[in-house]
């Protein structure tokens, strides 16, 4: 199994710089990502090519979703990265360790995510790294993020207003706790009732600068229409 992790770890790098990706993302729209795996037209992407080939010998990665995860995060990197950003980035993570380390960590975010949507942030996230409008680091350290930040909070984050006390306090607390959020203090309302057109008082908020790559750089699309 340790064998199988190591390979498909480099295999993942070595993917991240195919020209099948950019073709599948012009084209993929609302096609399932089960049909494309299963369509043989990534056959020449190597992490793909892995994962199918230990499936067929009976090895525990053989989880349809997991294959999912890898072609969303793989797509939303290609389709978001020109060729040379792309052969640089390789390059640069494969001087350390063959690219090893990298893939692991990838993987391992992109098995424990509980949504679809999940992949693809991350996959921006690692575009935008090979752009060079994050570090590697900043990028990783986000990913983390997303992968332990509830979905639906995540999209809540552009629409967040700074400084206040915010209507949903769950929400709030919980994109502090993922790191998201600065705590400017509290507030301790009024005394008239919400009721009465008071206003609560709470814990005041504002989104952190990680919050602002997150939103400029993993919830938007930079893809060209």
């Amino acid at each position: 199994m340790e064998n199988d992790l190591d390979r498909i770890s480099t295999d993942l790098v070595k993917s991240l710089n195919r020209g099948e990706l950019t073709d599948l993302g012009a084209t993929i729209g609302d096609v399932a990502l089960d049909g494309i795996i299963g369509s043989g037209a990534l056959d020449g992407v190597p992490v793909l090519g892995t994962m199918v080939s230990i499936a067929r010998t009976g090895s525990a990665i053989r989880d349809l979703v997991f294959q999912r995860k890898v072609l969303a995060f793989l797509v939303s990197f290609g389709t978001e990265t020109d060729p040379t950003a792309r052969q640089e980035f390789v390059r640069k993570i494969e001087d350390q360790d063959h690219g090893q380390r990298f893939g692991e960590t990838i993987l391992l975010l992109l098995e424990r995510m509980d949504d679809l949507s999940k992949p693809v942030i991350v996959g921006r996230l690692m575009a935008a790294a090979a752009r060079g409008d994050i570090s590697l680091k900043e990028g990783l350290r986000l990913s983390r993020i997303v992968d332990r930040a509830f979905i639906e909070d995540l999209v809540l984050l552009p629409d967040l207003i700074d400084n206040k006390v915010q209507p949903d306090e769950i929400v709030a607390d919980a994109l502090f706790t993922a790191g998201l959020l600065s705590n400017d203090g509290s507030d301790g309302g009024t005394f008239l009732s919400v009721e009465e057109g008071g206003e609560p008082g709470g814990t005041i908020y504002s989104r952190n600068r990680y919050a602002c790559l997150l939103i400029e750089f993993g919830l938007s699309s930079r893809k060209k229409p």
